[in-house]
């Protein structure tokens, strides 16, 4: 121990500190990404939840929306969903239910999701939902694969 020289641990403290400075850096820089898009995904649910006022669907449809920052991505996401409540099979109108997720950072799709609930009149070919995706590694065919996906962008915090 009498060996270790003064400056030695001058300049040890002073590695800690600088690390200790850059780590709180860091963390208040992803505060400050999540506290935006916490704006962001507010103020996108309001636009939404208004635009279905505004077309007379905020008493006929299920709205949904969530919202999250993607550390991994360094990205806000933002996911919706919309449902019809009520839909007649027999009409001739297609009632169809919709969900997507988008970077909300730049307001960019990523994935979307277009189910037709009232199949019986239309050919087997378009009864599937068609699920497309706007990243290569993001691939799905079923709504159940597009929820797994949903699930893993929005867990990776």
């Amino acid at each position: 121990m009498k060996d270790i020289k003064p400056i030695y641990i001058l300049i040890i403290l002073l590695v800690i500190g600088i690390g200790v400075y850059i780590y709180n850096d860091i963390q208040k820089r992803i505060i400050s990404k999540k506290e935006n898009c916490t704006e962001i995904g507010f103020r996108l649910g309001e636009k939404n939840r208004n635009h279905l006022r505004n077309i007379g669907h905020d008493k006929t449809d299920l709205y949904e929306d969530e919202y999250v920052y993607n550390k991994k991505l360094d990205t806000c996401l933002y996911y919706k969903s919309q449902t019809p409540i009520l839909y007649d099979a027999e009409s001739e109108e297609l009632t169809i239910s919709s969900k997507e997720i988008i970077d909300a950072s730049i307001n960019k799709k990523i994935i979307s999701l277009i189910k037709i609930l009232n199949t019986e009149e239309i050919d087997d070919e378009f009864k599937k939902p068609s699920c497309v995706s706007y990243y290569e590694r993001l691939k799905c065919n079923t709504e159940d694969e597009f929820n797994k996906i949903k699930i893993k962008l929005f867990k990776q915090n």
